[in-house]
């Protein structure tokens, strides 16, 4: 419901040079005049340069120097060449022409090449230019190739061309630089990829002038001047030169380049980028000439700590203040002052609610753009106490607000006080900027409490350069929330913050000022004709600023809520950092971090997402800090610091360790050369090989692009697998904490191959698809991710899909105590999540190495290690276990620590039986025990011993 078919338009001329030149490149200045293969000035019908000449088709002529073609509805008029013999030589090519469209209609074509025949409901592979395509209404050209089954690789402008006027076009196809690129009148019109296609790709016979309706479209109506094909990309000087020299003219050419300038303004706002516009004056040429996306020019800034050029091919301004910027190309140079300015956030529109209950009217108290409560005679309504209630589908109750809000924004803030009162309102939409044709969104930008796809609240710019994004949760229900999104078109980003924190951030290259904004509402979707439903709960306050407010600002603003304002916070005095507990369970998740600064006139204003706000965390091995969180690694003590201008604040936290350390159950090395057996060094539960392994003394390596299961389930004789005994345990009987490490060389290949499946198939021991297990894979065919999965209906967790060929270990670790799963790949945490099922509850009968219950391709790569761990491995036991590599257990980790001429000896009070030693020689000791009782702090053994003046190493012993 929430997609639409339409064309994405380019911007147009002027923003175009703005913002195009990155996506283009650069454009080869290899073809002119001597590249010249065809050339028809409709004098007669030959072809002047080749030996194509034109053939008629229907009440198409040729008179005076024109080919008129009078087409229309499903007319049939047209001239046609064969070039085929040409185009199968071609990679790149040109197609230039002057035409009149008499009549203006929607998908007419003024030229096309291809297959797809005359009123025909589909072209397989052409090319072709249209002066108006469809509900763009803008020019375009485009290309499908055979080999991309008909996609339809099509760019278009944003201007439509005027009708009844000779207009020129070049249509620049480029395979060395792989982009297509449309001029209009001597000037850059629209650009897009060519796919990696060379023309020779375009398999056919006739070139038609005035006809290309391979889907049906109507028929071009008017007259084309003149037609040329060049074997080549034609530069922007050299269609500005043709252009200026008019047809039934061979252009000598645009002369020499005599200057180039900017064609920038002088005043960007600090942090924005902006693409170099680059204007070159040649001696024969009367208007000057876009180069920007020529080769050969080169950028520089005087201070790049002001303004400096990124590899990006932008432009970048850092700091306010002045700096010159410089171009250079072929012998010539420009210089531009560029002056870096912040940008204000100032208030334009401002809803309090403030209204008496009971009546309709939403009073704007900035900009006077008030709004009109509908259905206010409902229940939909004002409460007289500056608070907006919106039942939802109860009233289709909504606030309409008039048109033009958009009309002056470039860069913009969006801000909301409001309390969700349903959590199942899929697709409301909280405030929306727009245009809709009734029954769906046509172009907008809306914010969405709850979209369904992964219920979050998400930013979503529909139409042209549209985008969107999530936050990593949906509006909390029945608690007020300030939702706040800053749209930095300068810098070509927005930003999504839930009371005062960042929570999302995305490209936004969609031009606010552009999008026509008819429909505007509050509480209504864009798509309320298609049966998206109306908001239900309550609006506080609703701001709208033109420019983008600071992040402190956002965070102030959330503090202190709606209905005041606070610009000045006045100077800071000190920070607080306060976490949920700071007892941390090492087995448990990560722990919200607040940092919270007291101004002298605000206090505990949360600024932990602050760019300028730095975590730390004294003791890495103990905690470290991810996206704003305390990640509990061993257990210890460690203390997080928060800084920010110059500003300290600090907490101890106490990570906590119940448990001992984790034990070995089954351990698998794979270091057997030949046999059918892989041995369990620590238990007694042995695995069976099947099919044609290879073994390296290290490695078991599985059969090259592991082949699939046979039609009835069962794999195939080249197929190779291991298969451990039924009914003894190794899954099922693993404790309540436990934990499976694996390291895998994984080769690629198809989607859903499984490194392991434990559990049983629905027809046991065959592969053909249900049951019941736990299984991980390297690359699953749902998002290409890293997968630990327990089926049916249970705990999906994912992460980065494995690399080809490199040594890699997966960790699980399944917490019925806690209920939580945690997945790990290469010593690192990459998701976890709620699982309450228990090991127990898995069938015992197929629990297999590559192969899975369904009939998916087998693993295909190597094994190097499998671990079953009594205990849920704590993350600093995983990265410790990483960085010692398969094959070797790593033991219970010891801290050491110097100051204050003492060495503080610190390891897990659980690790029993493991104790201190110390020696000057690390190759020949001797070790000798560290004498001292440690004592226990926070369930760690700690001992402090004097420090010495000889070089001493220590270690644990068990």
């Amino acid at each position: 419901m929430k997609t639409a078919k339409r064309i994405q338009p380019q911007l147009g001329r002027g923003l175009a040079r703005a913002l195009a030149g990155a996506l283009l490149g650069a454009l080869v200045a290899t073809a002119s005049a001597q590249n010249l293969t065809h050339r028809w000035s409709f004098n007669d019908a030959s072809d002047s340069v080749g030996t194509a000449s034109v053939s008629l088709t229907g009440n198409a002529t040729i008179d005076s120097g024109m080919l008129n073609v009078p087409g229309g509805g499903g007319a049939s008029d047209f001239g046609s060449v064969d070039i085929s013999s040409d185009y199968t030589n071609y990679t790149s090519t040109t197609i230039e022409c002057w035409f009149t469209e008499t009549f203006i209609q929607d998908w007419s074509k003024v030229w096309m090449f291809g297959n797809g025949g005359v009123n025909a409901n589909a072209g397989t592979t052409y090319q072709d230019f249209t002066p108006n395509r469809g509900n763009a209404q803008a020019p375009g050209i485009s290309i499908t190739p055979a080999p991309f089954s008909g996609g339809d690789f099509a760019v278009a402008g944003s201007a439509q061309l005027a009708g009844g006027v000779e207009h020129h076009a070049v249509a620049v196809y480029d395979y060395g630089a792989n982009t297509m690129t449309l001029y209009v009148d001597g000037v850059y019109n629209c650009s897009g990829s060519m796919q990696n296609t060379p023309i020779s790709a375009l398999k056919s016979t006739q070139f038609r002038f005035g006809a290309g309706t391979s889907w049906g479209d109507t028929s071009f109506n008017g007259t084309i001047d003149e037609m040329r094909i060049y074997d080549g990309p034609l530069t922007p000087v050299q269609a500005e030169a043709d252009y200026e020299a008019g047809p039934d003219t061979i252009s000598a050419g645009p002369g020499a380049l005599t200057a180039i300038q900017f064609n920038n303004p002088a005043t960007v706002i600090v942090g924005g980028k902006f693409t170099p516009a680059i204007l070159a004056t040649y001696a024969a040429l009367t208007n000057k000439v876009d180069v920007t996306r020529m080769s050969g020019i080169t950028y520089s800034s005087d201070d790049t700590n002001v303004v400096n050029f990124g590899t990006d091919g932008l432009f970048h301004a850092v700091a306010v203040g002045s700096t010159t910027i410089h171009a250079a190309f072929q012998s010539q140079n420009a210089a531009l002052v560029v002056h870096v300015q912040t940008e204000p956030a100032v208030v334009v529109h401002r809803y309090s609610f403030d209204g008496t209950a009971g009546t309709t009217t939403i009073t704007d108290s900035v900009g006077n753009a008030d709004g009109t409560l509908n259905n206010g005679s409902g229940t939909a309504t004002l409460t007289g106490t500056g608070q907006l209630t919106l039942d939802g589908n109860a009233s289709s109750g909504y606030v309409s607000l008039p048109s033009g809000i958009l009309a002056n924004l470039t860069n913009a803030t969006f801000q909301i006080w409001a309390t969700n009162l349903d959590v199942n309102s899929d697709w409301a939409e909280l405030w929306a900027f727009g245009t809709n044709n009734g029954s769906q969104g046509v172009e907008y930008i809306a914010l969405i409490p709850n979209n369904p796809n992964n219920h979050t609240i998400r930013l979503d710019a529909h139409g042209a350069n549209g985008f969107s994004f999530d936050a990593p949760t949906a509006m909390a229900l029945s608690n007020v929330s300030c939702v706040t999104l800053t749209y930095n078109y300068s810098a070509q980003v927005a930003s999504m913050y839930v009371d005062g924190r960042k929570v999302a951030t995305s490209t936004a290259a969609k031009v606010l000022y552009t999008i026509p904004d008819s429909n505007n509402y509050l509480g209504q979707s864009e798509w309320y004709g298609s049966g998206d439903p109306y908001f239900t709960g309550v609006i506080d306050e609703f701001r709208i600023y033109s420019g983008v407010e600071s992040e402190l600002q956002i965070a102030i603003d959330a503090k202190v809520g709606p209905n005041s304002v606070v610009t000045n916070a006045g100077a800071m005095q000190s920070l607080t950092v306060t976490m949920d507990t700071t007892n941390v369970d090492v087995r448990g998740l990560n722990v919200p971090i607040r940092v919270l600064a007291n101004f002298a006139n605000v206090s505990g204003v949360d600024i932990t997402t602050l760019p300028e706000t730095s975590l730390s965390s004294s003791a890495p091995d103990v905690g470290t800090i991810v996206n704003g969180t305390f990640a509990p690694q061993n257990a210890g003590t460690t203390t997080v610091t928060a800084s920010y201008n110059g500003v300290n604040g600090s907490v101890v936290v106490n990570v906590v360790d119940t448990n001992g350390p984790p034990t070995l159950l089954h351990h698998y090395t794979f270091n057997e050369t030949s046999g059918t057996t892989i041995h369990d060094s620590v238990g007694t539960i042995d695995g069976t090989v099947n099919g044609p392994v290879t073994w390296t003394g290290t490695q078991m390596v599985m059969p090259t692009a592991n082949p699939a299961p046979d039609g009835s389930g069962q794999p195939t004789a080249a197929s190779g697998w291991v298969s451990f005994p039924a009914n003894e345990g190794l899954v099922t009987g693993l404790p309540n904490e436990a934990s499976i490490e694996c390291w895998v060389v994984w080769a690629g290949g198809a989607v859903w191959q499984e490194m392991f499946d434990f559990g049983q198939a629905a027809n046991p021991g065959v592969s053909t698809g249900g049951g019941q297990y736990v299984m991980v894979s390297p690359h699953d065919g749902a998002s290409g991710a890293l997968r630990l999965e327990w089926f049916p209906g249970g705990l999906v967790l994912t992460g980065p899909s494995l690399q080809q060929n490199v040594l890699s270990q997966v960790v699980i670790t399944h917490d019925q105590d806690r209920q939580l799963d945690k997945l790990y790949l290469n010593g690192q945490l990459v998701a976890t999540g709620s699982n309450p099922l228990l090991w127990s509850s898995l069938p015992d009968t197929d629990n297999w190495l590559a192969r899975d219950q369904w009939p998916d391709a087998m693993f295909n790569g190597a094994y190097a290690d499998l671990r079953f761990w009594d205990g849920a491995l704590t993350a600093g036991q995983v990265a410790s276990s990483y960085a010692t590599g398969p094959e070797t257990i790593a033991g219970p980790a010891l801290h050491i620590t110097a100051a204050g001429g003492q060495i503080t000896l610190t390891w897990p009070a659980s690790a029993s039986g493991f104790n201190p030693e110390s020696a000057t020689d690390l190759v020949n000791g001797p070790w000798t025990a560290v004498s001292g009782t440690p004592t226990v702090v926070n369930g760690q053994n700690v001992l402090t011993v004097p420090a010495t003046q000889s070089r001493t190493f220590y270690r644990l012993k068990q």
